[in-house]
This record gives structure tokens, C-alpha cells and sequence, in this order.
């Protein structure tokens, strides 16, 4: 009736005790991420004041930089439910994200600041310290993440997902070969054709086929599945309604195989009316998207005019001393 994953037992885990699951490995690298802003605050702040006034500074309204920084950049994470380390999302959109992330953060540090009138108390070269030291030590971090990841799936410290898959014919045997090349953080443990049964009637094959379901739904809550993928034609609707009917009583993502026509596509779920959607394309850019890249290039923008305008002071003195003429042009 199943068929367990034995290609697989190379990836067996030790006890969960010893083990982190994908939430407990995001939320210590929320936690990292979090130390690391605090610690890029007041290392900035500290280097800034030693070498432009031989001390380091006021510490303690550093780390309170540093901490609300923080917080405003872990909230959206822990506000969605987005705390569990995902290694299959796309690594460019995760980076896209962290990014944006941190600015949004700054940002509202500056508003608050801004409000309540105590940006004077933050030195400029600081910021722009704190800044930069923040926006790569992270990007070095998200990779690190990743690459400690992989480590810990090797040595059995952080669980692999387990996943079941359901399904009929060619679905089922492309699924497994997928699940075969997907890396170490997925483990197959069963599966199950249920394009196999086969009935004298439809009451009798309905029957046969929720027997089926029962009996792998009882495999999966004892070996502690995380996923379930449905490899079966989304027109289906007997079999996928059978599966969510089964498996929806347990904690597990349910997933359903779009096929080839649709697997190439990055797909998201809409909402029409009273109807549910799959979107198969949409704007690049959301409207709140298009107004925080808008936002970030402004501010890029009067930061480098500020950075830059004794650069440009001193070329166009040099143009009035060589030319004698103003430095703009005039036709």
C-alpha cells in the first residue's frame, strides 16, 4: 500500500531534542540577526567618536538605536508567522526581502527620531556607519545562514522536512525523482498510487481509496510529517478533495502538483470576486513596492548629494581657478 523512502536512511535525524525544526532554526536566526544589528550599532558608533573625538561615545544611546532598529526589522517576520527557515524560497527574493526590511526599519528609526526630535543625539557619521556596517553584515549573515544550514542537515542537527506524497502514474514517479535531487533538507518517508485502486463500483473504489488515505494519514502523525504533495491533475477533484479532507486534521502543509504546463511559472493565490485564484502573472511591483523603491531612491539620492558636495565644491573651484568661468554650463 506504501512504499517508504529507503534511498533516504542516509538522512535519518537523531532525537528531536537534539534537532531543530525549520521554526527553531529561523527563529535563532531572527535572534542573530537581531544581536548582530545592536552589536553593528554600537561597534559604529564607537569607532565613529574614537577616531573624531578619542572616545567612544555615547554608548548607551547607541544600543537603544540599535535595539529599536532591531525590532522594527524582525516584526514584519514575527507579525506573518514568517519565523520558519524556508531553504527551498528563492535566494534572490530572500535577499530582495532582507533588504528591504532593513530599510523600512531605518527608516521608521528616523521618523520616530525625527518626531520626537532626538536625532541630534545620533552624530551623522554614525548613521551612515551604522548604515552600512548593517546592510552588508546582513547580507553576510543571510548567506551564512544558508551555507549552516546545509552543514547542520548533514550532521543531524537541524530536522529535514518529511514529506508523503499521494498521487497516480507519471505525477507520482516525477514528484519522487524531484524529491530525490531536492537536497537533504526534504526526506521522503511514504507515498502512495492511488491511481492503482480499483473498484467494481464508485462507491466501492470511494471506499477503498479513503481506507488508503486513513492508513497513510496514521503513517504521517506517526512519523511526524511535515508536508503532504498531491500529485494529481488539479481537475481532480474527488482525489484532491479526499486528501484535504484526510490530511487537514493534521499539522501539515498540503500541496497540490501544478503539472508541467504551470511548473516553470512563479504562481501566487488571488482572490476574484468571491472566487479563488491562482495568478499565473501580475505588475512587477506592487503599489506599496513601487513607493518604497521611490522612497529608498530618495534617500539614496540625498545621501550621496550629501556625501558628495564637498567633491563637487572642490572640482568646481577648480574649474573657476583653470577656466576662470562658472562651473555651469551656459549656452
Amino acid at each position: 500500500m506504501q512504499r517508504m523512502a529507503e534511498s533516504h536512511d542516509h538522512h535519518r535525524l537523531p532525537s528531536p531534542r537534539l534537532a531543530l525544526d525549520p521554526f527553531g532554526f529561523g527563529f535563532c536566526l531572527l535572534i542573530a540577526q537581531a544581536g548582530f544589528i545592536v552589536t553593528a550599532a554600537l561597534a559604529s558608533g564607537a569607532v565613529y567618536h574614537f577616531f573624531a573625538y578619542d572616545s567612544g561615545g555615547p554608548l548607551r544611546i547607541h544600543a537603544v538605536v540599535g535595539a529599536a532598529t532591531a525590532l522594527f526589522f524582525i516584526a514584519p517576520a514575527l507579525l506573518k508567522g514568517q519565523i520558519a527557515y524556508d531553504p527551498r524560497a528563492a535566494r534572490g527574493a530572500q535577499l530582495h526581502t532582507l533588504i528591504a526590511r532593513w530599510h523600512v526599519a531605518l527608516a521608521v528609526v528616523v521618523l520616530f527620531g525625527f518626531l520626537t526630535k532626538t536625532t541630534e543625539m545620533v552624530s551623522r557619521g554614525t548613521f551612515v556607519g551604522f548604515y552600512a556596517a548593517g546592510l552588508l553584515g546582513l547580507m553576510m549573515l543571510h548567506a551564512m545562514a544558508a551555507r549552516l544550514h546545509t552543514l547542520a542537515l548533514r550532521w543531524g542537527r537541524v530536522r529535514a522536512r518529511r514529506v508523503i506524497v499521494i498521487g497516480d502514474g507519471a505525477r507520482l514517479a516525477h514528484v519522487r525523482a524531484a524529491l530525490a535531487h531536492g537536497g537533504p533538507e526534504l526526506l521522503m518517508i511514504g507515498e502512495a498510487d492511488l491511481g492503482a485502486i480499483k473498484g467494481a463500483s464508485d462507491d466501492e473504489r470511494a471506499a477503498l481509496l479513503q481506507a488508503r488515505l486513513d492508513a497513510l494519514a496514521r503513517e504521517a502523525r506517526n512519523r511526524d510529517a511535515d508536508d503532504v504533495v498531491i500529485a494529481a491533475p488539479l481537475g481532480d477533484e474527488t482525489m484532491i478533495d479526499a486528501c484535504l479532507a484526510t490530511f487537514r486534521k493534521l499539522p501539515v502543509t498540503i500541496h497540490v502538483d501544478t503539472g508541467p504546463r504551470l511548473r516553470d511559472m512563479r504562481l501566487d493565490l488571488g482572490q476574484v470576486a468571491l472566487m479563488q485564484t491562482v495568478m499565473l502573472n501580475k505588475p512587477p511591483l506592487e503599489p506599496y513596492q513601487r513607493w518604497l523603491k521611490r522612497a529608498c531612491d530618495i534617500a539614496m539620492a540625498s545621501v550621496g548629494l550629501v556625501l558628495l558636495a564637498p567633491l563637487f565644491a572642490g572640482v568646481a573651484v577648480l574649474i573657476r581657478w583653470q577656466t576662470g568661468d562658472t562651473a555651469f554650463f551656459r549656452q
